[in-house]
Parts: structure tokens; sequence; C-alpha cells
């Protein structure tokens, strides 16, 4: 079966699941890499990485290699787990931040307060991308990281999304991250998801920011989870400490005293697309 031969699946669970990845495909009557990318819809080259061990796939591609060799039940449910497994070896997601992204799975609410970037939860692919990019991250490495961010999306798709209340610093809309072009995308897609029943987005305008202004922060709440706050700082922090959640919910609910309504924000929204166009 194709293998990194730099890697062994002994000591490595990324090239484990590569060999298991590249068995039921092979078994599943799919010999060739290149035909089962035609029959995935993908590149080859997402098919020969998975199988090496050097990417492991996002779930829409686990998905549907899943449903294309017809693995249900315990088999499946065990490669779901060496795909954990293998992300987390990878470092696509810290360690400690895969505790925030079950926080995020079962939570019913995320109050999210974003002073400097579009947050992840809404971010487009491109807008990621160039945010590693611009980080120093090189592209193999932004490719993984971009799949993992575009997978916790998960949570806001679906017949139960969650329910976000999300408040931006009104720069964050003329901060240029890679091109115009890709912030004309991004914010196109902020006007788009604002509309959603459950996504309640506002723009913050003018001095009201003052009160976050030590930094972004996430509130998530739920019926299986604490009251937990994840604090973006030189170290970030995630806690369910009682009164560290009560202060920054304080601080949430100063700065949306401050923000545009509804409308108001989709329409500051629109004039910064308008503006971004005009330098594409």
């Amino acid at each position: 079966m194709p293998r990194n031969s730099s890697r062994s699946p002994e000591n490595d669970p990324a090239a484990l699941l590569g060999m298991e990845l590249a068995r039921v495909r092979i078994e599943a009557g799919h010999p060739v890499q290149a035909a089962f990318a035609v029959v995935l819809g993908y590149e080859r080259t997402v098919i020969s990485k998975a199988e090496s061990g050097d990417r492991p796939p996002t779930d829409v591609v686990f998905n549907a290699w899943m449903d294309a060799c017809g693995i249900a039940g315990t088999e499946r449910a065990m490669l779901e787990r060496q795909l954990i497994l293998a992300r987390n070896a990878r470092g696509a997601v810290p360690g400690w931040f895969t505790w925030w992204i079950d926080v995020e799975r079962k939570a019913d609410s995320i109050r999210i307060w974003c002073p400097l970037v579009i947050p992840g939860l809404l971010q487009i692919e491109e807008y990621i991308r160039a945010m590693y990019l611009l980080a120093g991250v090189d592209e193999d490495e932004a490719d993984e990281k971009v799949a993992a961010r575009l997978d916790r999306q998960a949570i806001i798709d679906g017949d139960d999304p969650v329910h976000l209340t999300v408040l931006i610093e009104e720069s964050v809309l003329h901060r240029l991250m890679g091109t115009a072009e890709i912030m004309v995308r991004q914010l196109e897609h902020l006007t788009a998801i604002s509309r959603r029943r459950r996504i309640t987005l506002q723009i913050v305008r003018g001095p009201g920011a003052v009160a976050g202004l030590n930094g972004a922060f996430d509130i998530a709440r739920g019926p299986e989870v604490p009251d937990m706050i994840r604090i973006d700082a030189v170290a970030d922090q995630i806690t369910d400490s009682r009164e560290l959640v009560r202060t920054m919910a304080a601080v949430f609910e100063q700065v949306r005293g401050h923000a545009l309504n509804v409308e108001e924000s989709r329409a500051a929204i629109v004039e910064a697309i308008d503006r971004w166009k005009r330098e594409q």
C-alpha cells in the first residue's frame, strides 16, 4: 500500500491512518489513487498526502472517503478516532485547543468579541490562509491549519447550529488580509452569514470598543458544559472560572452597548466591500 517511507505507522498516528485509508480504498475496489480522486471530486494530491501521512484529510474529505468505500459502524468510528489522533500528532490544532473545540461542539450559544481580525468561525478559506502565511507559516502547514479551522465551522451549519452573537470592531473590516479580492469575498461572506437565523453580527464603531481592547475572547455555554471562556493573549487561556466568566460577560455587554444594530452593521460591511472593490 502507498506509504511515505520516512514515517512509520508504529510511531506516527498520521502514517497509521494513511495506511488504513489506503487499505479501505483498495479493498473497496479503487486500486488507483488518481481514479479514486475523481470519484471523490478532489485532486490526487489530497489522496496521496492523506495516505502518506503528510496531511490528514479534512472532515469533508474523510466522510466522502468513508461513504465511497462503504465504511460504516464500528470500523468508521475507529477510523474517526485515528483521524483525531493523527491531527493532534501533526500539530494542525494545538493540544490545548482541542479542549475548546469540544466545548464549541457542545455549546448552545457562543458570544465572540474580536477587535483585530474576523473571528475564526466566520473566516473564509482564503482569509485563513492569508493570515497564516503572513504569520510565517509554510504553505503545507498552512493548508493543515486552514482545514482544521474550516472543520470547526461545522457547528454553524446543519439542522441545529449553535447560536452566535459576534461583535467585530469596525477597523477589522478595513484591515487588509491578503488582497483586496480576498477582503471582498470575506466581507461578502459576512454579509450573507449575518442573515442566518442563529447568527447575530454587530459592528462596534468608535470609543465603544475601548472596554474590550485587552483582546479577543469567546464565551460558550450549553447544557453539557459549564460556562467557559477562551481569552486570546500572549498565553491563551481557557477556563470555567465563574468570576472571570462573569467579568468578561460584563465586558461583552459593555462593548455591545456601543455596537451598531444588525441592519446598520450590515450596511457598514457593505460600505467596506465597496471600498475594497475600488482597490481591486
